[in-house]
């Protein structure tokens, strides 16, 4: 029974991947891995469908521009930028003639399969989750929708990077595999900023305790100081001229409070929301952490408290580093899920907060939501979604040079 369900599930998937989704659904609350990866493969598709805007705008004008470089012209234009992965996956692709829109689907896809590995892996060594099909069901709820998928599909190096490093910091301290070393490198050449997070990682293996109380002194004084503090200090630093100039877009140029300002008012409480879940994730992991603590993982956890603070003042900054640790948090959270549930508030709290910010996500991308193809999902194959693409020529009738509506 279980193999034709896989049949019958994976074959209406490729015929009509909307109809299959309750399928879907249905074959993950069973546990079939198989499932897992034919959901990702449906997120992958509505990046496909997704009109480019903002980064993705920029992202598919690179593209085409790409299709007329050089090997060498392109060795030039990478020198340039700091984010290596997604300018050489675009290079080969439009040598190769591959739709940019298959880029999108990869980001995706991969983005979610490391989410999707880690409850695998979490719900097989949790006894509750592994016998009890409640709370695993509450458990990948909770996860699904801690995915950041608009901010992936809208930005491609950020949303991977940080799903891919939050896969390291898992096989790190959950697993105690140095592998997850190499991812955490890895997802920094996707992303830059992401190698930020191995600094606190380095130093829970550094320090044999650390004292809760400290951490939650030293957050204070960091959030009181402010953005002046933290950009002198950051002056200081003897960091490389190109990546210098990159952080400084985002702690002092228009990402970090201007680009707020070109908005609504609704526009930023939405903004404020969609990663407004991190805070109860992280209060109730903090508060199930001893007093003073040499627990590896409690240490990752504590430290990662600091850094969080840094990105506190700086508007585009904030909403990044919380999409990575609400991962992480929920992590914590499921692990220690015999804890978590004993407190049936703290189970409303974190679910009332998480489909807050999951609702806010979708009103913040409402008019892009509204304006792309994904309407297509309603009657389409699943071939003729993954050979969709936008030309140039419609990209630029609906979107401006700088990645805005016109």
């Amino acid at each position: 029974m279980g193999k034709s369900n896989k049949i019958i599930t994976t074959l209406l998937f490729f015929l009509y991947p909307l109809a299959a989704l309750p399928l879907v659904f249905s074959q993950i609350i069973h546990r079939h891995k198989y499932a897992y990866t034919l959901l990702a493969i449906f997120m992958g598709m509505c990046a496909i469908l997704w009109l480019p805007s903002g980064d993705l705008y920029r992202h598919s004008m690179t593209y085409f521009q790409l299709k007329d470089m050089n090997y060498n012209d392109f060795l030039i234009f990478q020198a340039l930028n700091l984010d290596i992965v997604l300018y050489s996956i675009t290079f080969a692709f439009a040598k190769l003639g591959i739709n940019f829109e298959i880029v999108r689907f990869l980001f995706v896809f991969i983005s979610y399969q490391c989410v999707f590995w880690i409850y695998q892996d979490v719900a097989q060594h949790n006894e509750i989750l592994k016998n009890n099909q409640y709370y695993y069901k509450l458990g990948f709820v909770l996860m699904f929708m801690s995915v950041a998928f608009f901010n992936i599909t809208h930005g491609l190096r950020y949303g991977l990077a940080i799903y891919i490093s939050a896969a390291g910091v898992y096989k790190l301290f959950w697993k105690g595999q140095k592998t997850g070393w190499f991812f955490m490198f890895f997802a920094g050449l996707v992303h830059f900023s992401t190698f930020i997070f191995i600094a606190p990682c380095v130093m829970s293996f550094l320090k044999r305790t650390i004292n809760k109380r400290s951490i939650a002194y030293l957050s204070i004084a960091i959030l009181i100081l402010g953005a002046p503090a933290i950009n002198n200090i950051l002056e200081l630093l003897p960091l490389p001229e190109l990546l210098s100039n990159r952080t400084s877009q985002y702690t002092a140029g228009y990402w970090a409070q201007e680009f707020f300002e070109d908005h609504s008012f609704k526009y930023r409480i939405s903004k404020f929301l969609s990663y407004w879940s991190i805070f109860p994730l992280m209060m109730i992991s903090y508060k199930n952490i001893s007093r003073k603590t040499s627990v590896l993982t409690d240490k990752m956890l504590l430290l990662m408290i600091p850094l969080l603070a840094v990105a506190y003042p700086f508007g585009e900054i904030m909403p990044r580093f919380s999409y990575f640790l609400i991962i992480i948090y929920v992590c914590s959270c499921l692990t220690y899920v015999n804890v978590f549930i004993k407190n049936k508030w703290n189970l409303r709290i974190v679910y009332f907060f998480t489909i807050l910010t999951f609702i806010a996500n979708i009103y913040t991308f409402r008019r892009e939501l509204s304006l792309s193809s994904e309407y297509k999902l309603l009657y389409s194959p699943l071939p003729t979604i993954l050979f969709y693409t936008y030309s140039e020529s419609h990209i630029n009738q609906l979107i401006d040079e700088t990645g805005s509506y016109m």
